[in-house]
């Protein structure tokens, strides 16, 4: 979901949003209206060399709640295949839960309100990513409708949400459709602000019709020229507007996005625990009510 230190790498195509696949999720905004009934797992899954990224977020988005608590980067080492969330059986579909399978290691907390970042020793996360809209979520409890007819949810589609389905859809047109029933892309060179970013070679991007689960390799070279680029142009992080160019496609690919390296995100005032504590790890996933 990986510029990771010694991951495959991927970038990572997700219902209408572009990241940098295994990336440490810094800033995630939870569904509007919602409350998470503990901990909500986003619908975001990376599976690299190293195992199965994996995101989740606690938040009360409710007329008086108090917004979002944290998010957890996760990694299920040596995992071999996505979760059924993601990977669709014999007959295309999905069978969607939130479980939390054995093994997990925590690669990152993230408490925006206090503007914190919780790295682990052997933490491969190397860059951040902020996202401005929700992307889909599963939980096993709606709290915010246990009474149905006072749902707190909006009836209609904000403009960001329109902004986001419109790029859900230009993005299936955009893509070629493979003989394992997956979307193929190649990245050519992505536009950051006013800088372009050209990698070496193209980027080719693999991921199911769902955009919610994405395979593609990076040469060790390629992660460390994004993560170059990052710091050298953009000292404190970037946020803005990202554009994609894609191979045989004449229009660009956009989506708001911030990004930093946690040399950038420490040089723009973020505080970064690295190196962190099994004890100072054990709190926040307490506190937060995360998994573990």
């Amino acid at each position: 979901m990986n510029l990771s230190k010694g991951s495959t790498g991927v970038f990572f195509i997700s219902i209408g949003a572009l990241i940098v696949s295994g990336c440490g999720m810094r800033t995630y905004p939870g569904q509007p209206g919602m409350v998470t009934n503990s901990y909500s797992k986003v619908d975001l899954e990376d599976l690299e060399a190293e195992g199965l990224y994996v995101y989740e977020v606690s938040y009360d988005n409710q007329a008086n709640g108090a917004g979002v608590g944290a998010i957890l980067t996760k990694l299920y080492p040596g995992a071999l295949t996505y979760t059924t969330n993601v990977r669709t059986n014999a007959d295309g579909t999905l069978y969607r839960n939130k479980t939390n399978y054995d093994g997990a290691v925590t690669e990152m907390i993230s408490i925006p309100k206090e503007n914190q970042i919780i790295l682990p020793p052997d933490s491969t996360v190397q860059l951040l990513i902020d996202y401005s809209t929700s992307l889909d979520e599963m939980d096993d409890k709606n709290v915010a409708e246990q009474k149905i007819f006072a749902g707190s949810t909006k009836p209609i589609l904000s403009k960001r949400g329109i902004q986001k389905l419109k790029l859900h859809f230009d993005m299936f047109r955009a893509a070629r459709f493979t003989s394992h029933g997956n979307l193929a892309y190649q990245i050519e060179s992505i536009d950051i602000g006013d800088k372009k970013f050209i990698p070496s070679q193209t980027i080719s991007v693999e991921t199911n019709v769902f955009q919610n689960g994405v395979q593609t390799s990076l040469t060790p070279a390629i992660r460390s020229e994004a993560v170059k680029f990052i710091e050298a142009q953009f000292p404190k992080g970037y946020k803005g507007m990202v554009s994609l160019h894609l191979k045989g496609v004449t229009s660009p690919l956009q989506v708001s996005l911030g990004i930093n390296t946690i040399k950038t995100a420490i040089a723009s005032g973020t505080k970064v625990i690295q190196n962190a504590s099994q004890a100072v790890i054990d709190s926040a996933v307490g506190r937060y009510n995360l998994s573990n």
